[in-house]
């Protein structure tokens, strides 16, 4: 008896933990999702484009939605702020899916002025020219 007690009080404990460990992930989820949807205010706002929705999710890549007008940014990305810079120029131009060179170009120009409102500039980051140069 006293050795199923103590499994089942292991188990409790074990379960807790792994409850607290999500939380504190999803909180932290939630905190990330609140920095980038107020940048994306801000940038729409200054630029003069309707507002979008930011959803964060699994892997490098980001999308842009048009008809919910959402865009996706992939958490595991070093360059999450030129992949949010690039699908909201996506969304500012209205692009729909399944874009082609010519609208993934414009979306690299229009990155650079949401960069720009964000604080970023050409000089000060060489990053924001090559990447807006398709580099």
């Amino acid at each position: 008896m006293d050795e199923l007690k103590a499994w089942t009080i292991a188990t409790i404990l074990f379960l807790v933990a792994v409850l607290l460990t999500r939380c504190a992930s999803i909180q932290a989820n939630i905190e990330q999702t609140r920095i980038w949807q107020a940048k994306a205010d801000e940038a729409t706002a200054a630029l003069g484009a309707g507002p979008v929705t930011v959803v964060l999710g699994p892997g490098l890549t980001g999308c842009y939605d048009r008809g919910s007008r959402q865009i996706t940014l992939g958490v595991e990305t070093p360059y999450r702020d030129w992949l949010a810079a690039h699908e909201l120029g996506h969304a500012i131009l209205g692009h729909s899916e399944g874009g082609n060179l010519d609208q993934e170009m414009a979306a690299n120009a229009e990155a650079v002025k949401v960069l720009q409102v964000w604080g970023r500039s050409e000089e000060a980051d060489s990053s924001v020219r090559c990447r807006a140069a398709g580099s």
